[in-house]
């Protein structure tokens, strides 16, 4: 598989991010150690009880848009990769800021993950091309639990309310406290699997700010609700199967720029995830 990794993401959809990149299979000591050469100052290095043997979990600060970022991104991937990372159990979080979407605007990002979630798994599955052992622990399908909250007896704000800050679903909303009433600062993807390819990392934060910024300035809420309200429950066990008809959709709905659209294909119809 080919994908183009451009010099910077495309700017008029990119929106303030940052990465939990986990990885096993290395030492934690000689790993932090040879890492630490890799990132900037900000990034922190630690444990992750959710591991084999705790693992190691690089959480950067925010990434800024730029050149110098993305050949950091490249140079951090051929390290993982010498370290010989593996990721069994492994998951790659990414973290977008959403301190200006509306109550609306979460309720329709929701819609709209549910509606193509089985897409979004098979894109973000890794380049191992499975799910991780753990998955129905920290990344689950939301399907039928927003649907049922949706349509459920309760205000708004609750429809949402059950995916703060919690580490079951593949979609996360955090606060700056920890108390729920306070503003979604942050929307978290939790992808199935890990990976060490850095154009995947890219990849991936092209894809969830693109979901971000259809629903706060092009989103189609007429379509986007009637396809909700007749939402196609999807078996897990399909979860990672091709769709074309619905990965196009969502492609024509989402991408503002021919490339960005152009590696979402690549990535999602590639077979085995043989990457180039």
């Amino acid at each position: 598989m080919e994908l183009l990794v451009k010099k910077i993401i495309t700017p008029k959809i990119y929106i303030p991010s940052g990465l939990e990149i986990e990885l096993e299979g290395v030492d934690y000591d000689n790993g932090k150690r040879v890492i630490n050469h890799k990132i900037p100052k900000n990034w922190e290095i630690k444990t992750d009880d959710s591991l084999d043997n705790k693992g190691i979990e690089i959480a950067s600060g925010v990434i800024e848009n730029t050149k110098e970022n993305v050949i950091m991104l490249k140079k951090l991937s051929e390290t993982l990769k010498y370290l010989g990372a593996t990721f069994e159990h492994a998951s790659l979080q990414i973290n977008l800021d959403a301190y200006d979407l509306s109550d609306d605007d979460i309720l329709n990002l929701f819609k709209l993950y549910s509606v193509y979630e089985n897409i979004v798994y098979r894109f973000s599955l890794g380049s191992d091309d499975k799910l991780r052992e753990s998955i129905l622990m920290y990344a689950r399908p939301i399907q039928k639990m927003f649907y049922s909250k949706y349509y459920g007896n309760v205000r708004k704000v609750d429809q949402y309310r059950r995916f703060i800050r919690t580490k079951t679903f593949g979609i996360c909303l955090k606060t700056k406290t920890k108390s729920d009433n306070d503003k979604i600062r942050v929307v978290e993807f939790r992808t199935p699997n890990g990976s060490d390819d850095y154009r995947l990392w890219l990849n991936y934060i092209t894809f969830f700010s693109s979901l971000l910024s259809y629903v706060k300035c092009d989103c189609d809420i007429e379509f986007i609700d009637y396809k909700f309200e007749h939402l196609n429950f999807i078996p897990f066990h399909d979860m990672t199967k091709i769709d074309e008809k619905n990965a196009l959709e969502l492609s024509d709905l989402i991408f503002q720029d021919e490339v960005d659209a152009s590696n979402f294909k690549e990535q999602y119809f590639s077979v085995n995830r043989k990457l180039i």
